[in-house]
């Protein structure tokens, strides 16, 4: 937290600097998906900014190996400061190139809409992976769109969890299957039209 509140003078890091709000809105929302992720293995942290999730996760769980995803070079060189594997790049070049089906898990959070998360995260988990995604209050129609997306990128939506944290909770998507080769596509593709 004090690294954090520190290196936030000089850089937008977040917005909540209060000390409870921190730990309630980061510390602990972070936490709050630690029972969802395995034992053991390969965890990345899509989009990471200030390290949440991922070096809450790291700290608390250090038999998992977090890796750390991150396309701004001002973010990217404060994680390098955790001691993690920090990979500087967008999740969509990362996801064509050597990040690939290379992990068991990969966790989001408050990255992008579930269309949009959902493309940056899958490619890079192997076969049986899971993305385990932060996520708001339910919107209509998102089960429908959530089963749509999977089916499109080699994954089924497993599950949704309920959260510790107000107003959050947790949607599980497993892999199943590779994802297509034109999977994800270029950089903002995603974001400006959805699967």
């Amino acid at each position: 937290m004090e690294a954090v509140r520190a290196a936030n003078r000089r850089m937008n890091l977040t917005s909540i600097t209060e000390e409870d709000a921190f730990v309630r809105d980061h510390i602990l929302d972070s936490l709050a998906g630690l029972a969802l992720l395995p034992p053991a293995g390969s965890v990345i942290d899509v989009g990471s900014g200030a390290g949440f999730p991922g070096v809450v996760i790291a700290i608390a769980r250090p038999e998992l190996r977090v890796t750390l995803l991150e396309a701004s070079q001002k973010k990217a060189a404060f994680l390098a400061s955790s001691g993690l594997p920090v990979v500087r790049a967008r999740a969509e070049e990362y996801g064509r190139g050597p990040g690939r089906d290379a992990y068991d898990v990969a966790v989001a959070r408050a990255v992008a809409p579930l269309a949009v998360v959902a493309e940056l995260v899958l490619p890079l988990l192997r076969p049986g992976g899971a993305a385990v995604l932060w996520v708001g209050r339910e919107v209509a129609g998102e089960a429908g769109e959530a089963a749509r997306v999977c089916a499109a990128l080699g994954a089924t939506p497993e599950r949704v969890v309920a959260s510790a944290s107000p107003g959050r909770r947790f949607r599980i998507l497993r892999k199943i299957g590779p994802t297509p080769a034109r999977f994800p596509r270029r950089a903002g593709v995603a974001a400006r039209r959805p699967l």
